[in-house]
């Protein structure tokens, strides 16, 4: 499982995004996009094989990328990683504290 921020060329890369807000969570089974209503419409039209989360206001990524992991059916022991060239030191720090799963950087 694999947490992408929207910091680097890989979402663009991996989704189709151009944008400049989203997260990717990638498990085997299922890809989500999560981004909150600037662009919906955008994704919509250069996305494809993601599904669209959206994130409404007041709602923490962090928030879905846990729905998301209930969903999938996976456990706190479950491996999430991250880029973390991407990743702060202080969003990391908040990931670990509300991230309800293993973080691995890669």
């Amino acid at each position: 499982l694999r947490v992408w921020e929207s910091d680097n060329k890989n979402v663009l890369y991996l989704s189709g995004f151009s944008g400049s807000a989203a997260h990717l969570f990638i498990s085997r089974k299922k890809a989500y996009i999560i981004c909150d209503p600037r662009y919906w419409l955008r994704i919509a039209g250069e996305v494809r094989e993601f599904k669209l989360v959206k994130q409404k206001r007041g709602v923490r990524p962090t928030d879905l990328i846990n729905e998301l992991l209930q969903a999938e059916k996976l456990t706190s022991k479950a491996r999430v990683d991250y880029e973390s060239a991407h990743v702060s030191v202080d969003l990391l720090s908040r990931w670990k504290k509300e991230i309800k799963a293993n973080l691995m950087p890669t």
